[in-house]
């Protein structure tokens, strides 16, 4: 029997209908249900699901860079250090698949765990982001997708909190959160300085950078999303652990700045691929960008990447 689809039937997945109907009656970004559903899983013969563990850390590392991808032009490379720190510090809430026989790794998705998720007015102190969905290609279409996303819906014991989901490409069935486009730069170093701020000087930087934003979370330190001071203002970048193919140069993604000189400081200090979801002179398209959301209906569609540190 055919598994079916997550997003089909499934109260927690927004649709254009309800969309419509919150844009006509200009209601709030609210949760679409308030009822604990979980969604029955069918086991696969010969392999096993389960909660990462840090000694999965390398396994993840080699399974990522090899078969996961934000484009055709560049490959994951995250160390296994930042997976198992974040895995420790339960940042991140992982369920991997595995073969019975050889042990080795079929299947990931990651929850990342975010504070105080803003959307316009609305308010929830703890949300998600499903990321690091991969399947091995030889193993697509099986219904592990259907495991894995169903395994972060039934981990909750009461509701679960609305979560975001960056997809490649683009999708017409489902309302997109926010839709745009991405641009980008090639930038060589030209030896500007900018250093990486925290503590309280961060937490003034990121409220300053989000003030006009209609999509993002509270401030926390960590090693992916880091806010930059130069001399013009702030910038605040997500290391997407990601390397361009051939040359390997590492890619950030710009998700908000105090200033556009801030952004051009910052251009001239970093040395690999910068990302932005505004066009700056000089920047080239690169792609298009979609996020949804998980038991949120946000009654709108933004064009600006949301700003959410984890």
């Amino acid at each position: 029997m055919a598994t079916p689809s997550f997003w089909k039937s499934n109260p927690m997945v927004p649709s254009w209908t309800e969309h419509w109907k919150s844009w006509w009656n200009s209601y709030p970004p609210r949760m679409l249900t308030t009822q604990n559903i979980h969604i029955p899983i069918r086991s696969l013969p010969g392999l096993t699901l389960r909660k990462g563990t840090p000694t999965d850390a390398q396994s993840l590392s080699e399974f990522w860079e090899r078969w996961y991808t934000i484009s055709s032009k560049s490959r994951c490379c995250i160390p296994a250090t930042i997976i198992r720190d974040n895995i420790q510090k339960n940042r991140w809430d992982i369920w991997i698949l595995t073969r019975n026989d050889t042990h080795t790794l079929v299947g990931s998705i990651i929850r990342r765990v975010i504070k105080g998720l803003h959307i316009q007015k609305a308010v929830w102190p703890t949300a998600g982001v499903v990321d690091f969905f991969c399947i091995h290609p030889a193993w697509r279409k099986k219904g592990l997708g259907h495991q894995l996303l169903a395994s972060i819906q039934n981990s909750h014991t009461t509701v679960p909190p609305p979560h975001l989901i960056l997809w490649e490409g683009l999708r017409v069935d489902i309302p997109p959160l926010s839709i745009g486009a991405l641009w980008m730069k090639r930038c060589v170093s030209q030896g500007v300085a900018a250093r990486i701020v925290k503590g309280q000087e961060a937490v003034d930087a990121w409220r300053n950078c989000t003030a006009k934003m209609t999509i993002w979370s509270d401030y926390t330190e960590s090693s992916e999303v880091l806010i930059w001071s130069v001399k013009s203002g702030n910038v605040i970048t997500w290391n997407t652990f990601h390397r361009s193919i051939p040359d390997g140069s590492p890619i950030e993604i710009i998700l908000a700045y105090s200033s556009k000189e801030a952004v051009d400081e910052y251009t001239k200090s970093f040395q690999g691929v910068l990302l932005s979801d505004t066009w700056f002179d000089g920047w080239t398209f690169d792609s298009p960008f979609q996020w949804i959301a998980y038991n949120l209906n946000p009654g709108s569609i933004q064009t600006r990447f949301p700003c959410i540190s984890f």
